[in-house]
């Protein structure tokens, strides 16, 4: 009988890596902004009430969707990451998600804002595929670090959006006037 190895990564006494300190780098920024997304909308909720009409009461309808599409990516999208390529699920949620954007960005109704606000949510979930990848595609001692960049990359984008967003809000009315300040 004949039997063959099928490697699917790199082996454990092999020292290259398909994961250059560029790709990984590109990982951890694919990461922060695609999170970002899930969290613009938590300072503009005011902004977001005046432009679309929502109550005192439903204000956060916005997010509370984006978070519920985020759920349903979880179960959804991320264990696909062990069953497809995962270089061809990262791309086609990152074109997914630019189109979810695009809507949101043209919406001029509750219900268009909501449902991009959903899709934006169950494709922001690339940032867990992202992270497995960069686990899976590091040499097992530089794995640590790896995974590391990434969720850095994810840390960074959940402050930076919040910050930005609030620096919009404030730039936009809904804040500190520029007036007020110094």
């Amino acid at each position: 009988m004949n039997s063959q190895t099928v490697a699917i990564g790199p082996s454990i006494g092999d020292t290259r890596s398909s994961l250059t300190r560029s790709t990984l780098l590109l990982f951890a920024v694919a990461a922060g902004v695609s999170v970002a997304n899930v969290y613009f909308a938590q300072p503009l909720l005011d902004e977001l009430s005046i432009q679309y009409g929502f109550d005192a009461s439903s204000a956060g309808l916005a997010v509370t969707v984006t978070q519920i599409g985020y759920a349903l990516g979880l179960f959804l999208i991320v264990p696909l990451g062990d069953w497809l390529d995962r270089r061809r699920l990262v791309l086609s949620q990152l074109a997914l998600s630019a189109v979810a954007l695009i809507v949101v960005s043209f919406a001029t109704t509750k219900i268009t804002l909501l449902i991009g606000m959903f899709f934006v949510g169950l494709f922001a979930v690339v940032v867990q595929v992202l992270v497995a990848s960069a686990a899976g595609l590091a040499p097992p001692e530089k794995r640590g670090s790896a995974v590391g960049t990434v969720t850095g990359g994810v840390v960074l984008g959940i402050l930076l959006a919040r910050a930005i967003a609030g620096v919009m809000s404030d730039l936009g009315g809904g804040g500190l006037s520029i007036s007020a300040l110094p």
